[in-house]
């Protein structure tokens, strides 16, 4: 694409300065045709050579001038780039959630379905592996929730975002789907991964694992709300065995498992 960008910028330039010629020289060609004494009392022999070496000065000028505009706007739009995404994954950064949810905040739509994802134990993998390795975890999964975002909006032609929210919790936002169908398609993602071993720098490999929280923004008033429902069923699905997404309907959360913690089993009889 920046090949053909180029190549095209060269050929509006090569045209710019022909046109440019043309508009220079072919009047004074025209004019000596009709009246040679007049047009030699205004120019010598020499006068076409100064207008060309003229043209290219100009056109010289133009390009340069040129050149620096598209250089300042690949400038901004790097910086613009930097500061909405994070640097280690690549995904939108907290700052552009917090935009995006004004947007849809302004726009009062609630077709949302809210995702909240975390890297199970990562804390230990840190401590054992180091950060560097923590890191590169980090980026695989971003990797592997990439392509199961590009996987679903093929499939099914809905808008989803992804946000690296902070530390290992990553953030998807999907556009006009039932909670039901996203939560079958993150499950078999899950499973999926579940099954992939990441390999270290060292060769070992790692069994790597996550768990999710969903809510749907219809089901309340506004999107932030959604965002919150989602944290909750993600703390609920991290302390009843992780591995797990749990869903939020109604304001009652469901779990989809049945090898629950034993206290987790019991706080839900205490709550009902």
């Amino acid at each position: 694409m920046h090949v053909i960008k180029r190549r095209l910028l060269f050929q509006d330039l090569l045209q710019y300065f022909i046109i440019l010629m043309l508009a220079n020289v072919i009047p004074i060609h025209r004019l000596g045709q009709k009246n040679v004494d007049i047009l030699s009392e205004f120019y010598d022999k020499n006068d076409v050579v100064w207008i060309a070496l003229g043209t290219c000065l100009i056109f010289f000028l133009t390009f340069l001038l040129l050149r620096e505009v598209d250089l300042k706007r690949k400038r901004i739009a790097r910086l613009v780039y930097e500061e909405s995404h994070d640097k280690l994954t690549g995904m939108r950064n907290y700052r552009q959630f917090r935009r995006e949810l004004d947007r849809i905040e302004e726009r009062g739509s609630l077709a949302y379905i809210a995702l909240m994802l975390d890297i199970d134990n990562f804390k230990l993998i840190n401590d054992t592996y180091g950060h560097t390795e923590g890191n590169a975890v980090l980026k695989f999964f971003a990797t592997e929730l990439r392509k199961w975002r590009k996987y679903v909006q093929n499939e099914t032609g809905k808008r989803i975002k992804l946000f690296r929210f902070g530390g290992e919790e990553f953030f998807v936002l999907i556009e006009n789907m039932e909670i039901d169908d996203v939560f079958e398609r993150i499950e078999q993602f899950k499973n999926e991964f579940n099954h992939q071993n990441f390999v270290t720098e060292d060769g070992q490999q790692l069994k790597i694992s996550f768990s999710g929280g969903l809510s749907d923004a219809r089901e309340t008033t506004s999107i932030r709300l959604a965002v919150k429902d989602a944290d909750e069923a993600l703390y609920v699905a991290k302390n009843s065995g992780k591995k797990r997404v749990v869903k939020r309907r109604q304001k009652s959360l469901v779990v989809n498992s049945k090898d629950l913690r034993p206290h987790y089993s019991e706080q839900e009889k205490v709550q009902d």
